[in-house]
C-alpha cells in the first residue's frame, strides 16, 4: 500500500468517524470564500425586491465587515463569522446587480423606451458578421453621441446591438475601431415571445446591452478609421491562421474547439454535439483549458524550467488566451482557477478547491451579476462544485460495486487493474457532474443526454490530441507560414473528431425530450442528492438507509411531475406568436400532437427557432400530422426543417404548397382521445386564401375554430356551414390575422365566442387588428402565445406567455 492510498483511507476513516455536524464545521473553516460567494448570489436574486441608497450601503458594508474581523481577532465561533461575511457579501451582490440594472441618465438604455429615429455617432466594437443570406449583418457599437427628435446631439454612454440592412456590397462595411455616423431607428430589445425560444433580450442584459439600432449600408458615413489594438490584432491572427484560406466544415469546428469562434459551425455539426450531450466541448469549458494548460507544462518540462518557471509561463499563455478568444464565463472561471492553482505552485502554498472556484464566482459575477441565471454560467459552475463535493462519493460508491477497496490507482497495482481502477476514477467524475448538472440541462434545454458522461470518456484522449496538436500547428503556421501544412492535418482530426460524434449521435436513447420540470424538484433535488453522497461515507444501517430514501426522494422529485402530466392530459391549443403567420401547436388528449400551420414571414427558419424548442420544452419529439391550410409562405416555411428533424406521420393539405416534403390530402375528420378534427374548404372559392383549409376541434363539449385566411367570401360561407351543421364555436382563430382590411366584422360577432386569438405580427397589429368590448381578443404581437386548455369536464382555461 502505498501513501497516497494510505492517505485516501485516513480520509475515509475520518469522514466515517467523526460526528457529522463536528465534520461539516471543519471542512467550512477551510474555505471561508464559500459563504461569501453564496452571500452574493444571494444578494443577486434579491436585487430585484430592494436597493438600498449608497450611503446606506457603504455604512452597512463597512460596519459588517469590521464585525467580521472583529469576531475573527477575537476567536468567536466560526458560525458568527461566516454569518456576518454571508450577510456583507449579501449586500455587496445586491448593490452591484441594482447598479448593473439600473443606469444613468445619459445611459442610452435610460433614453431609448419605444422606436425612435435618431442620427448616431458610434463606434464599431467588432467586425459586423453577415448572415447566411447575405442580405444582414449583426455587430455591438459604443455609442458617442445621439440626436433624436426634441433632442440636440448629446453625449450618451452604453453599447447598442447594431444591425445592418446591406444594399451597397459587403466591402463597404464597416470594420471594428471605426467610428461612423449613421442614421439609425432605435427600438428596446424585444423579449422571447414563446415558451422555449432562446430569450435573445435576456442573454444581452447579462451584458448590460438593452437597446438595438436598425441602418442600411448605403446609411454609415465613416467619420474615422480605426486603428485595431494588439488585442485585437492578435484576434484576427488566431482567427486567420485556425481557420485557413478556405471555410470548412472541419476548420469550423476547430475554431470553435480551439479559440471558441462557433459562428462558422455547421448547423449539423452543432446539433450533432447536443444529440450526443457534448456541447461543453464546444463551450471553451475547463476541460480545454486544463487540457490546453497542461500540454503548455508539459512542452516547458521538456526544457528543464523549474517549477516556479513553469508556472509563470503557463500563466502568461492562459492570460493571452483570455484575450484571443471570446468572453464567456466558463472559460473565464477555468482560466482563474488555473491562476489561482498555478499561483499556489508557484509560490508553495496548498490551494483549496471550494476557495478557488468560490473567488472565480465572485469575480464572474462582479463583472456580470446577471450571468447568475444564464445556462452557461449555472453548467459551469455546477459542472466543478460537483466534481469537487460528488466524485469522492461516486468514487466510492463505484470501488464497492467493482470490488476495489481503494480510492485510486498505484504503481504496484497490475497493469489491467490500475486501467480499470483509473477509468472507474474517471467514470466518478463523469458521473458527479452528470449528477450536479443534469436537473440545470433539463431545466434550460428540456432534455437529458444518457450518454454524455460515456461519450466524454471516450473522446477525452482524441480532443487532447486535436488541441496539442492544433494548438502547436497554429503557433507554427502563424511564425512559419511555410509550414501551414501542419494545420491541414489538425483539420483532417478534427473531421475524425465530428464524424465520431455524427455517429454516437445516431444512437437511440442519445437525446431524451422531457418537458421542463417544476422548480420546487429543482429547488429539493441538490439536498436530497448531497444527503444520499454524505451518507455514504457513515457506517451503520441508518445512513444507509439515510441514503437510500435521499436517493429515492431526489428520482421521484423529477418523475412525479412526468407521471402527474401522464394522468392529466387535457387538450391544449397553443397558437404560438411567430409574427406575421400561423403556427398552432395541437396536443390532444389521448397523447398525440399535430400542428396546424408552421409558418412566418417575420422569422427566418421558424422551425427551427420558435416551433422545435416550444415542441421540446413540452417533451414532445414527435407529431401525428401537420395541416398547411394554404399556399402561403407565411403558413408553411417552418414544415421543411420539422419534417426533417422530427418524427411526423403525415403532412395534410387541401392543395398544392410549394414545399419539398411529401404531402396528403387531408381527411374529412380525424379522432383521437375524444378529441374530433373537422376539415373543410371552400372548394367553390378561386382566390387561394379563400381556399384555405378550416380545422373545426371538438373535444369535452366545446369547439374552436381555426379560420386560417380566409377572407369575406369565405367567411360567409363558413358562417352558413357552421349554421347548417349546428356548431357554435366557443373559440375563434381570427382569420387572415384578424387584419381589418379583410375582415367581415359581422363574421365573429355573429359567432359570439368566448375569446378570439390573433396570430398577428407587430407591424400588423400596427395596421390594424380586430378588437372586441363583447369577448376578449389575445393578439399574440402583444401577448405572446396564447394557449387554450380544455379539461374532460369542459373547464377552459386561457393563458399568455407574456403577462
Amino acid at each position: 500500500m502505498n501513501r497516497k492510498q494510505i492517505q485516501a483511507n485516513l480520509a475515509l476513516a475520518e469522514v466515517s468517524l467523526v460526528p457529522a455536524a463536528e465534520l461539516a464545521a471543519r471542512k467550512a473553516r477551510l474555505c471561508p470564500l464559500l459563504f461569501a460567494a453564496s452571500g452574493f448570489i444571494f444578494g443577486i436574486i434579491l436585487s430585484g425586491a430592494a436597493v438600498l441608497p449608497a450611503a446606506v450601503f457603504l455604512l452597512l458594508f463597512s460596519a459588517l465587515l469590521a464585525l467580521a474581523a472583529f469576531l475573527r481577532k477575537k476567536g468567536a465561533g466560526f458560525c458568527w463569522f461566516a454569518a456576518v461575511l454571508f450577510i456583507a457579501s449579501s449586500l455587496l451582490g445586491m448593490q452591484r446587480a441594482a447598479s448593473f440594472r439600473n443606469f444613468p441618465p445619459d445611459h442610452i438604455n435610460s433614453l431609448i423606451s419605444k422606436r425612435t429615429l435618431a442620427q448616431v455617432e458610434a463606434e464599431f466594437v467588432n467586425n459586423p458578421r453577415i448572415n447566411e443570406r447575405g442580405d444582414f449583418a449583426f455587430c455591438t457599437v459604443n455609442l458617442l453621441a445621439v440626436e433624436s427628435a426634441g433632442r440636440d446631439f448629446m453625449a450618451v454612454k452604453g453599447r447598442s446591438n447594431c444591425y445592418i440592412s446591406i444594399v451597397s456590397g459587403k466591402d463597404k462595411l464597416p470594420e471594428a475601431g471605426d467610428k461612423a455616423f449613421m442614421y439609425a431607428v432605435f427600438k428596446p430589445i424585444s423579449k422571447a415571445k414563446n415558451p422555449g425560444q432562446f430569450d435573445y433580450a435576456a442573454y444581452l442584459r447579462t451584458k448590460g446591452i438593452q437597446t438595438s439600432l436598425n441602418v442600411r449600408s448605403d446609411g454609415i458615413e465613416i467619420l474615422e478609421r480605426g486603428r485595431p489594438s494588439l488585442f485585437d490584432s492578435l484576434e484576427r491572427t488566431a482567427v486567420r491562421t485556425v481557420m485557413g484560406p478556405e471555410e470548412s466544415p472541419s476548420s469550423g469546428l476547430l475554431s470553435a474547439l480551439l479559440i471558441g469562434r462557433r459562428e462558422n459551425l455547421s448547423d449539423e455539426t452543432y446539433q450533432n454535439f447536443r444529440t450526443t450531450g457534448l456541447m461543453h466541448l464546444l463551450s471553451l469549458s475547463g476541460m480545454h483549458i486544463g487540457i490546453l494548460a497542461g500540454i503548455v507544462w508539459l512542452l516547458l518540462s521538456l526544457t528543464g524550467l523549474g517549477t516556479r518557471g513553469k508556472s509563470l509561463i503557463t500563466a502568461a499563455f492562459l492570460i493571452l488566451y483570455m484575450i484571443v478568444i471570446p468572453y464567456r464565463s466558463p472559460a473565464m472561471r477555468a482560466t482563474l482557477i488555473c491562476l489561482l492553482y498555478l499561483s499556489a505552485i508557484a509560490f508553495g502554498r496548498r490551494a483549496n478547491a471550494l476557495n478557488m472556484l468560490s473567488l472565480a464566482c465572485l469575480v464572474t459575477l462582479g463583472l456580470r451579476p446577471l450571468e447568475l441565471y444564464s445556462a452557461g454560467w449555472q453548467l459551469s459552475f455546477i459542472s466543478v462544485f460537483s466534481i469537487i463535493v460528488f466524485t469522492k462519493p461516486c468514487n466510492l460508491l463505484l470501488n464497492k460495486l467493482t470490488g476495489f477497496r481503494f480510492a485510486g490507482a498505484s504503481i504496484e497495482m497490475p497493469g489491467g487493474k490500475r486501467i480499470a481502477s483509473w477509468l472507474i476514477k474517471a467514470f466518478s467524475v463523469g458521473l458527479a457532474v452528470f449528477a450536479g448538472t443534469a436537473p440545470v440541462i433539463w431545466q434550460h434545454f428540456y432534455a437529458v443526454y444518457p450518454y454524455s458522461t460515456l461519450n466524454t470518456i471516450l473522446l477525452s484522449p482524441l480532443l487532447t490530441l486535436n488541441l496539442a496538436f492544433g494548438l502547436i500547428s497554429a503557433v507554427v503556421s502563424a511564425v512559419l507560414p511555410a509550414l501551414d501544412f501542419t494545420l491541414e492535418i489538425s483539420r483532417q482530426i478534427t473531421g475524425v473528431f465530428a464524424e465520431i460524434v455524427r455517429r454516437l449521435s445516431l444512437l437511440p436513447g442519445s437525446e431524451l425530450a422531457l418537458a421542463r420540470p417544476p422548480s420546487y424538484a429543482l429547488l429539493a433535488y441538490y439536498p436530497a442528492i448531497g444527503l444520499a453522497a454524505f451518507s455514504l461515507y457513515r457506517a451503520g444501517r441508518k445512513w444507509k438507509l439515510a441514503a437510500g430514501v435521499a436517493g429515492l426522494l431526489a428520482a421521484g422529485l423529477f418523475l412525479f411531475p412526468l407521471a402527474e402530466r401522464a394522468f392529466e392530459r387535457p387538450l391544449k391549443m397553443t397558437v404560438l406568436s411567430v409574427g406575421a403567420g400561423q403556427a398552432i401547436v395541437l396536443e390532444m388528449p389521448g397523447g398525440e400532437t399535430a400542428m396546424l400551420d408552421c409558418g412566418s414571414s417575420t422569422y427566418s427558419r421558424p422551425g427551427k427557432k420558435i416551433i422545435q424548442p416550444f415542441l421540446k420544452q413540452q417533451g414532445i419529439d414527435s407529431l401525428e400530422f401537420i395541416s398547411l391550410s394554404h399556399d402561403d409562405s407565411d403558413h408553411y416555411s417552418g414544415v421543411d426543417y420539422l419534417a426533417g428533424n422530427l418524427e411526423v406521420g403525415r403532412i395534410y393539405s387541401a392543395d398544392i404548397i410549394s414545399c419539398k416534403s411529401p404531402l396528403e390530402t387531408a381527411p374529412e375528420a380525424y379522432q383521437s382521445g375524444g378529441c374530433r378534427i373537422l376539415f373543410w374548404q371552400n372548394k367553390a372559392a378561386d382566390e387561394d386564401n379563400n381556399r384555405s383549409l378550416v380545422q373545426i376541434i371538438q373535444y369535452a363539449g366545446k369547439t374552436t375554430a381555426v379560420t386560417a385566411d380566409v377572407q369575406q367570401e369565405s367567411q360567409h360561407w363558413l358562417l352558413k356551414r357552421l349554421e347548417d351543421e349546428g356548431i357554435s364555436p366557443d373559440f375563434l382563430i381570427l382569420p387572415h390575422h384578424g387584419l381589418l382590411t379583410t375582415l367581415d366584422l359581422s363574421f365573429p360577432e355573429k359567432l359570439s365566442p368566448e375569446a378570439c386569438v390573433a396570430s398577428c405580427g407587430e407591424l400588423q397589429d400596427f395596421r390594424g387588428v380586430y378588437e372586441s368590448d363583447d369577448f376578449p381578443v389575445y393578439k399574440t404581437a402583444q401577448a405572446g402565445a396564447v394557449q387554450i386548455k380544455i379539461t374532460r369536464s369542459g373547464k377552459t382555461q386561457i393563458e399568455t406567455f407574456l403577462k
